[in-house]
């Protein structure tokens, strides 16, 4: 094979590479409606003596885009968490963007989260949603 038919099969794949990668960063994905909207779900842990039991609640907001933050407050916690939320009719996964105040998500952050890590999965079950 002759170093011009080499160097013009090389191109031509490097040129359907990054057309691949531009259709699909150009794509944003639209979520079904049915996800689009706010979750709430609140946790009371226990008893406690001569104190209120620890309690947490969190409200997750998705948007048609797929942006979404979820709002984490309670017992020695309150993070606003930024997030991305991919699915179809029958599922919703939600992954770790950043922290709404810009940094990392507090001091302990970059322990339990990581860029692009999913965080949870909402999923459709008998016409119920799971959490």
């Amino acid at each position: 094979m002759s170093s011009k038919l080499r160097f013009f099969v090389s191109v031509r794949w490097i040129g359907i590479f990054l057309l691949v990668i531009a259709s699909r960063w150009s794509h944003a994905e639209v979520l079904p409606e049915k996800w689009v909207g706010s979750y709430s779900y609140q946790h009371v842990m226990g008893h406690a003596v001569g104190e209120a039991a620890p309690a947490w609640a969190f409200n997750l907001t998705v948007t048609a885009n797929g942006d979404c933050e979820l709002t984490w407050q309670g017992y020695q916690k309150n993070d606003d968490i930024l997030c991305k939320a991919s699915g179809n009719t029958n599922g919703l996964t939600i992954y770790y963007t950043g922290s709404a105040d810009g940094g990392a998500g507090g001091p302990a952050a970059p322990l339990f989260y990581r860029r692009n890590e999913k965080l949870m999965r909402l999923e459709v079950i008998k016409g119920s949603a799971k959490f």
